[in-house]
């Protein structure tokens, strides 16, 4: 029984009631203040939570105070390291930076104390984790025991949050973490922590992007501040004056240099744009407001123009003005900005240039004009010289055939020597005249080198004998048979090197030497050597060798003779030919004289090439048919008679190419002896005249042979011959074998 129980059974039942309700508040109220116990406990724990979680928002804020201060990216990174471990209470705090520019990842950590055990480079599992949580938002906790993940093995727990920016790129990921070796905390890292940590996150990501776009602020600042500072170097190195116009306000802008140009300080000139139109030449300045007109307009890609501006001290100035504007959205231009050049220096030397290109088109027309003259005088005296020379030899040749007696022989033989020297000496000054006047021509035709070496070494053969010398010719049977070229020129290279080896050797032997070999293609590298044993060359006369008018001394001179044109047209004719000629020599040992010359090889010609068209002659080996010789000189006349008649040849004679032309209308002749240089009608225009009567007959069974008999004997006369018409061609003074060869051949086709 309970004795409490048994006293309140003893009150009345009113009292009793009471009492139970009283219990029932009693009791009511008791379990109210057990309820307000627990919230009052709750209510604690929350605002611990809360004091901890703004301690660690402020924090968060001196780090960010602290973060915007550093100015070092090192120090920033360090800042965001120790806020991770300050603010959260962990061991280790870590940013990781990812790839950007080209640089390496990288990770920054700082420890809580120099106990805390501080993984290798964990990068590599940051990265990893950052990949399969693209899509993770906030930050998240790695715990042992909650599934096992790589930095498990590195870390007891770990929180991790990537700072991405506003369009999603992360910039770094940052974590906090306790090692597996480290101290244990008090607190273990919660679900708590998160949100905090993501804010942490977000201030570090918005840090980053403030810091790379004011990165990328400066990185343009500076390069605009270079752009500026090489934009004025340029300007003043090249000395271009700005100018911009707002067409707007009507204001302009002329910078310093662009005053300074026209004399003035920058104080002297105002900003309207009357200061440019003010200084414009009265004749320039409709054609400048048409132009700038036109460009406003559109009418104009562009706007530039040359004008003449008026200095400070009232002297002219050449400008040359470019612009280009500046268009709104409905293309009004709204401004024009510029430059100015000054062209005055320019244009003076243009002036210089195009007074000195006058004096050197009239020097060259006159050089020109020379050179023609020479061209006429060269053939002339070629025309006037060989033509006696004709008479000459001719006579000479027919003195030979009319049975002289033995010492009236040896006189003809002396002065056909003399005549035949005579010619050559006027052929070398001749030569070097032209070679001067660049009128030295070359032909290119087949021709045989063996035979050509072989024909000048047997031509001075008879030389070398009389001298007692021995003449020893090697030829290489490596050298192509047909080669294209100037046999003559070739000829006359050999000729006048062997000739001098000869000269100059009194005693011993003079060598020819010949070889050839391939170069590319069908061309050939050809190499001849004349040796000699003779007096030999001084060194220091050898620089000078190849000079006109030269030979070792003056004493050589009257020794031995000659003009000393020999080696300077030889240098001449074969480098005309594209080759070189080199001397080597040693007094009283001999010389050397060496020849390259390039050749190209020509399909050689049958045999049959070579043979000669029979002649008609009868037993007696005269020729039969009747000759027209036109010829103006006399002697000429009767050279060419004679020779014709002891060839076997009638003839009849014409002065001048009229009378040629009446001759043939009036007879029939069976081969016309042309000369070209004559008086009233030359041989040139008498060809044509004759060539086309012919093709108005047509009665004539065959056109007459007409065989060119002159003084000039350039390749190019040669040509204007036939294509005058004519059939051959004869050079004076002409040699009788030459002109039988020449006759019987056209007699026979």
């Amino acid at each position: 029984m309970d004795p409490q129980h048994d006293q309140i059974a003893d009150l009345p039942a009113d009292v009793e009631s009471a009492y139970h309700a009283l219990r029932r508040q009693y009791d009511a109220l008791q379990r109210r203040v057990t309820r307000f116990s627990v919230v009052e406990q709750q209510l604690i724990l929350v605002r611990d939570q809360l004091d901890r979680e703004l301690t660690r928002f402020g924090r968060i804020q001196r780090f960010s105070t602290q973060a915007i201060g550093a100015t070092e990216r090192t120090d920033f990174l360090d800042v965001i390291a120790e806020a991770v471990v300050d603010v959260f209470e962990v061991e280790v705090g870590m940013v990781w930076l990812p790839c950007a520019d080209g640089v390496p990842a990288r990770l920054h950590t700082t420890r809580a104390s120099h106990d805390a055990w501080i993984p290798g480079d964990v990068s590599d599992l940051l990265q990893a984790w950052t990949t399969a949580r693209q899509d993770c938002v906030g930050a998240d906790i790695l715990t042992r025991g909650a599934g096992h993940h790589p930095l498990h093995d590195l870390f007891e727990q770990i929180i991790l949050a990537r700072c991405c920016d506003s369009q999603g790129e992360v910039l770094a990921v940052l974590a906090g973490a306790n090692t597996l070796k480290g101290a244990a905390f008090h607190e273990r890292l919660g679900a708590e922590n998160i949100q905090s940590f993501a804010v942490l996150s977000q201030q570090v990501a918005a840090l980053l992007e403030k810091r790379r776009s004011r990165t990328i602020i400066q990185d343009q600042v500076q390069a605009l501040q270079t752009s500026q500072r090489r934009l004025a170097l340029a300007l003043d190195a090249s000395h271009v004056g700005l100018w911009d116009w707002d067409l707007r306000s009507d204001r302009c802008h002329f910078s310093a240099e662009w005053k300074a140009m026209l004399g003035h300080s920058d104080d002297e000139i105002g900003d309207r744009p009357i200061e440019w139109d003010s200084r414009l030449h009265d004749d320039d300045r409709p054609f400048a407001h048409a132009v700038l007109e036109d460009y406003l307009a559109g009418r104009r890609p562009g706007f530039q123009i040359t004008v003449r501006m008026r200095h400070k001290d009232g002297r002219w100035l050449w400008i040359l003005s470019s612009g280009r504007a500046l268009r709104d959205d409905d293309g009004r231009p709204i401004r024009v900005l510029g430059t100015h050049v000054d062209l005055t220096e320019q244009k003076a030397l243009e002036e210089r240039l195009r007074i000195a290109e006058a004096e050197q088109r009239e020097a060259r027309e006159a050089a020109e004009a020379a050179n023609r003259a020479k061209s006429v005088f060269l053939a002339n005296m070629s025309h006037e010289i060989r033509t006696p020379m004709n008479g000459v030899l001719g006579m000479l040749q027919l003195l030979q055939d009319s049975e002289p007696t033995p010492e009236q022989a040896a006189l003809i033989d002396t002065a056909e020597r003399s005549a035949v020297w005579l010619l050559q000496i006027i052929g070398d000054i001749l030569d070097l005249s032209k070679v001067e006047a660049g009128k030295l021509e070359l032909e290119r035709a087949p021709f045989d080198l063996r035979e050509a070496i072989r024909d000048v070494t047997e031509l001075l053969r008879v030389r070398a004998v009389e001298d007692g010398l021995d003449l020893e010719v090697r030829v290489g049977d490596e050298i192509p048979r047909q080669v294209l070229g100037d046999i003559a020129r070739f000829r006359q290279v050999l000729l006048n090197l062997l000739g001098n080896a000869l000269k100059f050797t009194k005693e011993g032997a003079v060598t020819v030497e010949a070889s050839s070999r391939p170069l590319e293609k069908n061309r050939v590298e050809f190499d001849l050597r004349v040796r000699d044993t003779g007096i030999g060359i001084p060194e220091e006369v050898l620089p000078r060798l190849f000079a006109p008018f030269s030979q070792a001394d003056s004493s050589t001179t009257r020794q031995f003779g000659g003009t000393g044109l020999g080696l300077a047209i030889s240098r001449h004719l074969v480098e005309l030919m594209g080759g070189a000629i080199t001397v080597t020599s040693e007094p009283g040992i001999g010389s050397e004289f060496r020849v390259q010359l390039p050749f190209t090889a020509a399909a050689e010609s049958p045999d049959t090439a070579y043979a000669v068209s029979p002649s008609p002659h009868v037993d007696d080996g005269l020729l039969h048919g009747h000759v027209l010789v036109v010829e103006d000189n006399p002697i000429g006349q009767r050279v060419a008679t004679m020779l014709l008649q002891k060839l076997g040849l009638t003839s009849d004679v014409a002065a001048n190419g009229r009378l040629a032309v009446e001759a043939w209308e009036r007879c029939s002749y069976d081969l016309v002896l042309m000369d070209c240089q004559m008086p009233v009608m030359d041989g040139f225009e008498a060809t044509r005249v004759l060539r086309q009567l012919e093709s108005d007959s047509p009665l004539r069974e065959r056109p007459t042979p007409i065989i060119a008999l002159t003084a000039n004997v350039q390749p190019s006369d040669v040509q204007a011959c036939l294509d005058a018409g004519m059939d051959a061609y004869l050079a004076k003074p002409v040699r009788r074998d030459a002109l039988r060869e020449a006759v019987a051949k056209w007699l026979a086709s």
